[in-house]
């Protein structure tokens, strides 16, 4: 063997050596993102209240509409109503589905649940077509 084809020879197994020790590894852009949260809730073109709470079954995120939105005795027959939501991450979903009609009369409450795109990260919100 001459001294280049040693040469290439071992400059090919350096590269094959780097690129597979990297392999292995993840890119933190490769990360999947844990956010989990609804940016808004819009229901018939009106934007509903987000209220804080830290977003457990014990403890949800309640979401309601504002009361200059709510005509009296009205709230009562909310039925069938599909919420509009927009996630605060694309990656994200939302359950049940954005436009999905639900039935928010009589003061239903309405749970919906956000899986963050690592699938481990979730929020739960619960929506009542009454103001709080």
């Amino acid at each position: 063997m001459t001294n280049n084809s040693k040469f290439f020879v071992v400059v090919a197994l350096i590269v094959a050596a780097v690129s597979f020790a990297s392999c292995g590894k993840k890119d933190k852009d490769d990360a999947k993102s844990n956010v989990c949260e609804i940016e808004t809730f819009t229901v018939l073109g009106n934007e509903w209240v987000i209220s804080s709470g830290a977003g457990t079954e014990a403890s949800p995120i309640l979401i309601s509409p504002k009361p200059e939105h709510v005509s009296a005795g009205k709230s009562n027959q909310a039925g069938s109503l599909a919420p509009v939501i927009v996630l605060k991450h694309t990656g994200a979903s939302v359950s049940p589905a954005s436009g999905t009609p639900q039935d928010f009369s009589g003061g239903k409450v309405v749970k919906y649940t956000v899986i963050a795109e690592d699938g481990v990260s979730i929020k739960v919100y619960n929506v009542v077509a009454q103001p709080l």
